[in-house]
């Protein structure tokens, strides 16, 4: 690969944790802001009392007529919020509120190598998994679903914009949420790839770094530079 790709500048990272409206529970709306705003769209917003653009997402789907289009096409109301169920009532509810229809798609399988191309063509993707998380209250570790969004690509694997504004890797207890790398031998373990994206991309070329042998292969460039990050850390 041989550069970093990078499309969500500092000044477009939004954090949770400031939220107004359920902050524990909106990391997938903001991470749609970010989306949003790393794809070069601007939402339009009905009035509101709250000024933080996720907080005006959260209130627009946790209305009686979001719920009922839920009910309608019988989904769970848990669809809104939980990270790891389809996110249908994004491009299909939301969108058409926020721009007159809907501007993207996802899909539950896509390749490390699509993701590589599409961020690489200056997209940015939105995901979710499975992630470690420090209780405060059970004083250990558990497993958490979150939405996170893939902002750039380098030699290293992927770059995040993590909206809980700390680093995963160490459990959400230390770091910062922007920019946070994870290695492609942890997007595989930990994301659940389900992806929000645009359907324009019918096209995938073949990287000229291979991914899979990245991750197969502990002699390549990638393992070697992540080997001797952990040693300078």
């Amino acid at each position: 690969m041989g550069k970093e790709f990078l499309n969500l500048a500092s000044k477009d990272y939004y954090s949770q944790t400031n939220n107004e409206y359920n902050p524990f529970e909106a990391c997938k709306p903001t991470s749609r802001i970010m989306f949003y705003v790393g794809n070069g769209f601007s939402p339009k917003f009905p009035s509101s009392k709250y000024k933080q653009e996720e907080d005006r997402i959260m209130e627009i789907l946790h209305t009686a007529e979001a719920k009922s289009w839920c009910k309608s096409r019988g989904y769970s109301e848990e669809v809104i919020t939980d990270p790891n169920l389809d996110n249908l009532i994004y491009p299909l509810y939301l969108d058409k509120i926020l721009f007159g229809k809907s501007i993207s798609d996802f899909t539950n399988s896509m390749s490390l190598t699509e993701m590589v191309y599409r961020i690489c063509s200056g997209q940015v993707l939105m995901t979710s998994g499975e992630f470690d998380y420090y209780s405060n209250k059970q004083k250990n570790v558990i497993k958490i679903s979150h939405s996170i969004c893939i902002i750039g690509v380098n030699d290293l694997g992927f770059l995040l914009a993590d909206p809980y504004n700390k680093d995963y890797k160490t459990a959400y207890r230390e770091g910062k949420g922007y920019k946070v790398q994870m290695s492609f031998k942890d997007a595989e373990k930990y994301l659940k790839i389900l992806i929000e994206k645009f359907p324009d991309c019918s096209e995938i070329k073949t990287l000229s770094d291979s991914i899979n042998s990245q991750i197969d292969n502990p002699d390549s460039n990638l393992g070697k530079k992540e080997e001797n990050q952990e040693k300078s850390n």
